[in-house]
């Protein structure tokens, strides 16, 4: 396993925050989401998917909604 210690690039931290403020205002960075829609019966299987490999993104458990 390997990390990245944040502080040892702060000199770069306001050239960072330039770019990122840039893709903010220009809706650069977009989030994929993966929905399974469920109830409280359906998070193991979704979970799986998870710890898979089986999601695309962002896994997301949406309830359904019921009548």
């Amino acid at each position: 396993m390997a990390g990245v210690a944040v502080s040892a690039f702060a000199h770069q931290y306001p050239e960072a925050i330039a770019q990122l403020s840039h893709w903010l205002a220009t809706g650069r960075p977009t989030s994929v989401e993966d929905t399974v829609h469920g109830d409280i019966e359906t998070f193991p299987a979704a979970l799986r998917r998870l710890f898979n490999g089986q999601n695309t993104g962002k896994l997301v458990l949406e309830p359904e909604h019921r009548a």
